[in-house]
């Protein structure tokens, strides 16, 4: 009734109940309409034919997709990738740093060099069982916690890494460090899948992952130029490492549910073929 008062609202079919599909903001003019430039995706799961149109309220942007699900997003910022994207920079910028100097640091705190060659062969092991576990957890709960879950292992064996004065400790590290980074790897791509369907998937992976190449080129860098300026790898210093990771737990909530697939329709290779008596089979 008073769409006329919020133009940054578009509230039904037609805008208003005029149905004059007019809107009032004056952004967008014939000047600069050329300009407009995409900003973000949203790609529907559905690869079912469906048409809507969507609504816009107070700037959440709702929208429907096949077969009868309800998508709410942000409409200025396409937030559901960009929290992806960001939780998969911020921990690249710990796991690196820490994986790259892991050597230098355990001998710097005492540890033999033998004994950090078993500590990072360890982070590739656990890695493999990372892989393996988060599979079956994906199967079972919620994406996102499952990260959440991961992203702690990750800042956790940075932190336990900051006082890793002996062998075992610096084991347990390499385990939370190993068995996280390998379940964060596969988590990626199955949340892209989940909130944005397979159609543009590839696309959106590349550009999660060029995310992680700039992470790990950032990570390695700072901690080398600390150890530079300090002198060695002091415990403060691989703590704050360990922030970033811990960072994206708190973003992880902002995700939706993601909506499940339709269970009353069963696949159609399970579905029965209808039974036909031989004697009404035309010969």
């Amino acid at each position: 009734m008073r769409a006329s008062e919020t133009p940054q609202d578009w509230l039904s079919y037609s805008g208003s109940f005029l149905s004059q599909r007019y809107s009032a903001l004056s952004q967008i003019t014939p000047d600069n309409v050329k300009n407009l430039e995409q900003k973000w995706v949203f790609q529907a799961r559905s690869l079912e034919k469906f048409e809507v149109t969507s609504l816009v309220v107070d700037g959440v942007m709702y929208t429907v997709q096949a077969p009868n699900d309800i998508v709410a997003m942000d409409a200025a910022t396409g937030r559901i990738f960009w929290i992806i994207a960001a939780t998969v920079c911020l921990p690249s910028i710990s796991v690196n740093g820490a994986v790259t100097h892991f050597s230098a640091l355990l001998t710097d705190r005492g540890v033999s060099s033998q004994g950090a060659a078993y500590a990072i062969a360890t982070i590739g092991a656990t890695a493999l069982i990372g892989r393996l576990v988060t599979g079956m957890f994906l199967d079972r709960f919620f994406g996102p916690r499952v990260y959440q879950t991961m992203l702690l292992m990750s800042g956790s064996g940075i932190a336990l890494l900051s006082v890793a004065h002996t062998l075992p400790v610096a084991m347990i590290a390499a385990s939370l460090i190993g068995f996280s980074t390998g379940g964060e790897a596969d988590i990626t791509p199955y949340l892209i899948g989940r909130y944005f369907g397979l159609r543009r998937l590839s696309t959106l992976y590349a550009f999660t992952w060029t995310s992680y190449s700039i992470g790990s080129a950032i990570g390695p860098l700072v901690v080398g130029r600390l150890f530079d300026s300090l002198g060695s790898y002091r415990p403060a210093t691989i703590q704050l490492l360990a922030l970033p990771a811990f960072i994206p737990c708190v973003l992880m909530f902002l995700l939706p549910r993601y909506a499940d697939r339709d269970a009353s329709r069963p696949p159609a290779i399970l579905q029965p073929f209808a039974e036909v008596p031989a004697a009404n089979i035309p010969q």
